[in-house]
């Protein structure tokens, strides 16, 4: 059965509904992931149906949204639904998407967060996708209070690549941690959230600020503190084990027990003021698309107990 009638019919969702007797109650709570996959766009014939024909467009698909549950409690993880797609995020109608998230809740699922996974590749997609020499992003400073008037910064993905460069020939490595795969990547590699985390890890901050003067690297020392911003919210939203932060020894990867006096769910609100004076600036280039701007801040509403 194509994709296509597949989404509309009785079988929907019903490899799910088999799967889901194998767990039990506490492995039900569940993540809904989606990614994106480039596919070789063509039409087929099988069985009396015409295959490859995009669900937001009458064209043949491009790219392919993977829908994955995974449980939070077990190893458990699915491809729950693909939904054929003529360029990945252009109009798929949102009521085949909600269909998609909501019917395993419908089936017994317990769907409890977004996919902090996707927004951290979407954040490094839109930083890499600008068309200025250097690559940047403009965001004001992250405030803890509201004393000092903000300043808009200059984060610069060409800064990265320009510190890999001059250090791709040493032995030794301020940014170690950093390879060429991981800032000039193709579109299948940009699925790949290692490469994301290459970018977004505590290393390269530090490096930047260590070469920055020395090489006379642009704006080096923002580009240092919006990868900071960024590992610190990876930091609390990526904790899967309750001893993670106590065996790091970084209360940022402890989890989240209460909303009173919690450090991280201070920075998560913190954060929710950051992205809207970010949004409030209103950029038309050198920053998050929409959607991704978005996405963690609905995320994080529910986190900080704001909705």
């Amino acid at each position: 059965m194509s994709p296509q009638q597949e989404h509309r019919s009785e079988t929907f969702l019903r490899y799910m509904e088999r799967r889901i007797s194998d767990l039990k109650d506490d492995h039900r709570l569940v993540t809904i992931m989606v990614d994106e996959i480039h596919i070789k766009s063509y039409f087929d014939y099988k069985r009396g149906n015409i295959t490859g024909v995009a669900l937001n467009q009458n064209e043949a698909a491009n790219c392919a949204l993977v829908f994955m549950v995974r449980s939070l409690t077990c190893k458990f993880k699915e491809v729950a639904h693909i939904v054929p797609a003529a360029q990945a995020g252009s109009g798929v109608p949102a009521q085949d998407v909600k269909d998609v998230i909501c019917g395993p809740e419908e089936i017994g699922y317990r769907v409890v967060s977004d996919n902090p996974v996707h927004i951290l590749k979407c954040i490094r997609n839109d930083w890499i996708n600008q068309k200025n020499d250097q690559v940047p992003f403009y965001f004001p400073d992250i405030q803890t209070d509201g004393a000092q008037p903000q300043r808009m910064q200059t984060a610069s993905f060409a800064t990265i690549r320009e510190l890999h460069s001059k250090e791709s020939h040493h032995l030794l490595k301020h940014g170690y941690r950093l390879s060429r795969k991981a800032i000039y990547q193709s579109n299948i590699e940009r699925q790949n959230v290692k490469l994301a985390m290459q970018i977004f890890n505590d290393f390269l901050p530090g490096a930047l600020r260590a070469l920055g003067t020395k090489h006379n690297l642009f704006s080096f020392d923002a580009t240092a503190t919006f990868i900071e911003i960024v590992i610190k919210w990876w930091k609390v939203v990526n904790v899967k084990t309750p001893l993670k932060g106590k065996r790091l020894q970084d209360q940022f990867q402890q989890p989240v027990f209460s909303v009173d006096n919690d450090p991280k769910v201070y920075f998560l609100s913190t954060l929710l003021t950051w992205l809207e004076d970010w949004k409030s600036k209103r950029l038309d280039k050198s920053t998050l698309t929409k959607k991704t701007h978005a996405s963690p801040r609905a995320h994080h509403l529910r986190a900080c107990g704001a909705g």
